[in-house]
């Protein structure tokens, strides 16, 4: 295992800080235990080389980084949507390409 200090994210579970990690084993494998002292949501792994780190997984948030992802994706859908609206407002586009432009973005919402 490195030893650099890594930092660890509140609980997935319930979002608390009060997070205690419990090292246990032998010099060449170590059991390491990420326990959630407010709602007793844990990880447990065997810290290696080879293995991943339980610090890790507990970090991981694939959901999340989704989530974040798209919502991300769908701020830049409403720029371009208010960019397309104002060009309309000042007669620079077509109520047709308007349209066009609304129902692209539709498609790419629902995916």
């Amino acid at each position: 295992m490195s030893n650099q200090r890594v930092k660890i994210k509140p609980c997935p579970f319930c979002g608390s800080d009060d997070i205690q990690i419990s090292n246990y084993g032998h010099r060449t494998a170590c059991q390491q235990d990420i326990i959630c002292m407010a709602c007793t949501g844990s990880v447990s792994g065997d810290v290696t080389i080879q293995s991943v780190n339980s610090i890790e997984i507990w970090n991981s948030r694939p959901l999340e980084d989704k989530l974040q992802t798209q919502l991300h994706n769908l701020k830049m859908d409403v720029d371009v949507l208010i960019g397309i609206f104002w060009d309309y407002t000042n007669g620079h586009v077509q109520y047709e390409e308007l349209l066009n432009h609304i129902r692209m973005l539709e498609k790419h919402i629902g995916e």
